[in-house]
């Protein structure tokens, strides 16, 4: 039987009703879908991050200024599905950021307030990337329209994100650009990558072009690309069909032991043999790409939206996605959850063991399950399961680990 439902509740955590005049106090989960993330290059305490506030139409602006270990929420932009956010090269307090539509965004202000600029040629803006050699100068890539068709285009901008110009990078018909690298040992050269198995470089603002994609299949869509910064000719690149990687600039590439679908992918600046690339789980490389491995107990993730390493430890990085912002300390083995500062999500529904209130389970954002041992103080998620569609009842049995799920259509 399939069940069409809806349901217009949407709490800000969960909550239960305390003694005197009706007093609510919130007691989680607090799961925060985060969409993107970035740490300032020249001040790495200073860290974005923007979530996604479904049903609502805007994404909330997260700053942290220790580290990333604590996030305030100080601003809102109003679109959802953030794809990339950049923090300026230069200056901590100006951050940009994309949403695959027209329109690129920026804060001067640490997020607080945000402008948009329209990007020329219908162009749509996928990930946008400061120059580390150049104030001023951003890149973003994406797609525009050409003709009849849209092609893999890089748009600049040299006015810290006001106007934008448009360069197509590619005469592929249809294609798309998804990842943009700007070198951080080469003044002026940047790397597009796309659908279509596209990877192609510039040395002169996208005025001309290098195709580099020799091993990438045309059904190979191109998510993210970093580069060892010690030896700039080893490149790794994150793709629909797993990790790449090439010794040669990208004039050829072949895949890693890391053969699965993965978005994003980063080399530590610090000490760029280790990296991080996730699919359900971190998996971790320590010979800048070559091969790849899961630690125990490592991190799993509903939904894993992005990576971002630290540029002065080696051993720290980040990962947000569906379930907040995760961070280890040592190199991937170990993960703990940082203050997000916001706990507003979507619990449809919550179900309580008669025989031992304590023991409660709530089910949030449609598929994961979280369950309280204490009444709600602490929360810890259950193990996924197989499903095709949202989680709309929880029923609880007389024993407190016995838990029936409805699984319906939202």
């Amino acid at each position: 039987m399939k069940l069409n439902y809806r349901t217009s509740l949407v709490l800000a955590g969960i909550a239960l009703a305390s003694t005197g005049f009706g007093r609510w106090v919130r007691i989680g989960p607090s799961v925060v879908d985060v969409q993107a993330m970035a740490l300032s290059p020249s001040d790495p305490d200073f860290g974005y991050a923007a979530t996604d506030n479904a049903p609502r139409s805007y994404s909330s602006v997260l700053r942290s200024t220790d580290g990333g270990f604590s996030w305030d929420s100080v601003g809102q932009i109003y679109e959802r599905e953030i794809t990339s956010l950049a923090v300026d090269q230069f200056d901590r307090y100006t951050v940009y950021a994309t949403n695959g539509s027209s329109r690129l965004y920026r804060s001067t202000n640490g997020g607080a307030t945000w402008s948009s600029a329209i990007l020329p040629n219908s162009g749509r803006g996928e990930m946008v990337s400061g120059d580390p050699f150049s104030t001023g100068l951003v890149y973003a890539a994406g797609r525009s329209r050409i003709g009849a068709y849209d092609r893999a285009t890089l748009f600049v901008s040299t006015d810290h994100g006001q106007t934008w110009s448009s360069r197509a990078a590619d005469t592929t018909s249809g294609a798309s650009g998804y990842a943009c690298l700007v070198s951080r040992a080469d003044t002026g050269m940047v790397y597009i990558g796309g659908s279509k198995g596209i990877v192609a470089r510039t040395t002169n603002r996208g005025q001309t072009w290098t195709r580099c994609s020799y091993g990438l299949t045309p059904t190979t869509r191109v998510y993210s690309l970093d580069q060892h910064l010690q030896d700039p000719d080893i490149m790794v690149a994150g793709c629909s069909t797993g990790v790449y990687r090439t010794t040669n600039r990208g004039t050829s590439w072949f895949r890693t032991s890391a053969a699965l679908p993965f978005c994003r992918v980063a080399l530590s600046p610090a000490q760029p043999e280790i990296g991080y690339t996730a699919h359900e789980r971190v998996y971790v490389t320590t010979d800048a790409g070559q091969t790849w491995f899961v630690p125990e107990p490592g991190l799993r993730f509903g939904e894993f939206r992005g990576l971002a390493a630290h540029p002065d430890s080696a051993r720290w990085a980040f990962a947000c996605g569906s379930e907040g912002i995760h961070l280890t300390t040592d190199a991937g083995t170990h993960w703990v959850p940082t203050d997000c500062g916001a706990g507003y999500v979507r619990v449809p529904c919550i179900g309580v063991c008669r025989s031992d209130p304590d023991h409660v389970y709530a089910e949030v954002r449609g598929s994961m399950i979280y369950r309280s041992l204490s009444g709600g103080e602490t929360w810890t998620r259950c193990e996924p399961f197989p499903a095709c569609g949202s989680i709309c009842a929880l029923g609880v049995g007389t024993e407190s680990n016995l838990v029936y799920a409805l699984e319906g259509w939202t």
